[in-house]
């Protein structure tokens, strides 16, 4: 069980420590907003900083870098919008 995939994580990044002690971000899917995807922010490299998995992860480590406390998620719902989703009450990732 992923201690840190909150029941609300469709729409949402969340950034957590994996059970290994490494960064990792769940994001939906691609074509399937319904599914997860966990990545393991260590394992980004060369051109998958510029797609979405890089994306996610470089918010995450940016996070873990400052500190906030694990896990975190944001809504991708409005992405770069300032406000809070009311769906869920987290912020809008910006």
């Amino acid at each position: 069980p992923d201690l840190f995939r909150p029941a609300k994580s469709q729409k949402h990044i969340c950034c957590g420590i994996a059970p290994w002690g490494e960064v990792q971000a769940l994001i939906p899917e691609a074509w399937n907003h319904t599914a997860i995807q966990e990545v393991n922010c260590t394992e980004i490299s060369g051109n998958m900083h510029i797609k979405r998995e890089g994306t996610a992860c470089s918010y995450c480590l940016c996070l873990f870098q400052d500190e906030v406390v694990f896990p975190h998620c944001c809504s991708v719902r409005k992405f770069g919008a300032a406000g809070i989703d009311q769906g869920s009450g987290q912020l809008y990732c910006q």
